[in-house]
Formats: structure tokens, C-alpha cells, sequence
């Protein structure tokens, strides 16, 4: 039985950083991503890179709920198990923007769905397997008006 990873936000540049390490340490690679035609000439090259041929690109917006449900759906149909899921893609928005499901998009994106993301996984991950939660230094270029 493979070793089965999932990577969300797996086409950005960290992203592919960890989809090239863990397709080199033999996993199966699943590349969650929002935008699947920006993904696959990534997916691509890192197959040619890493000479790993088990990296897919499956859709995931982190946006939207419904998404987030389809894709744990498409998961449960393809594997029986995953043995890490890193939860690395992220948002930085610095004017109001809202999810398909009203909720602001940094907290929505970065939190909620990864939240949901690894709530709804969690019977397809065994016991010593890992779950990693990336996080950014951008909090540090935040500010809080404390007068609204």
C-alpha cells in the first residue's frame, strides 16, 4: 500500500517545494488546487523533476464549502487512507473580500476551510500519520485599529 499525501495550494512556490520533497520520499501526491489549468504544466514538471509519476492535481477552493465537500468526496472514492495532509495554501487579502459562503476570505481560505478540510479527512487518516498546518510571517505587516 503507498504513502498517500495531500497539498493544498501545491502550485504555489512553497507549495511545490513540498510536493517535490514528498513525491522524492515516494509518496502519492495529491496537488489540491483552485485553479487545476495553473496546476497541471506544474504537475507536470515536477514529475519530470522528481521522476515521480503518482502526482495528480485534484480541484479544491478552500472558498467554498461546497468545494471543500466535493473534494473530500472525490478522496474517499480514490483512496482508503492519508498519510500526511499539508494544509499550505493561503490568502492574504487587504481589502474586503467574502467566500462563496459570506465569510471574509483570509480567515475563510487560511482557517476555516482548512479546518473543515481536515475535519472531514480525519477517518481516512491512521493513526502516525501527520497533519501539517503551514502559517506566514505576513501577520507580522498587520495592523489593528483599535478606534472602529
Amino acid at each position: 500500500m503507498s504513502k498517500v499525501a495531500i497539498i493544498t495550494g501545491a502550485d504555489g512556490g512553497m507549495g511545490q517545494e513540498h510536493v517535490k520533497a514528498v513525491s522524492k520520499a515516494g509518496y502519492e501526491v495529491v496537488m489540491a488546487c483552485r485553479n487545476p489549468q495553473k496546476a497541471w504544466p506544474i504537475c507536470k514538471e515536477l514529475i519530470a523533476k522528481t521522476h515521480n509519476t503518482n502526482i495528480r492535481v485534484m480541484k479544491l477552493d478552500l472558498a467554498s464549502f461546497a468545494s471543500i465537500y466535493a473534494f473530500v468526496e472525490e478522496i474517499r472514492q480514490q483512496f482508503t487512507h492519508v498519510d500526511l495532509l499539508l494544509n499550505n495554501a493561503g490568502r492574504l487579502c487587504h481589502q474586503l473580500e467574502v467566500t462563496a459562503d459570506g465569510v471574509e476570505m483570509t480567515v475563510g481560505v487560511n482557517y476555516l476551510g482548512h479546518y473543515l478540510l481536515t475535519r472531514l479527512l480525519l477517518p481516512l487518516i491512521p493513526d502516525g500519520s501527520r497533519i501539517v498546518n503551514m502559517v506566514s510571517l505576513t501577520f507580522r505587516y498587520g495592523k489593528i485599529d483599535r478606534d472602529i
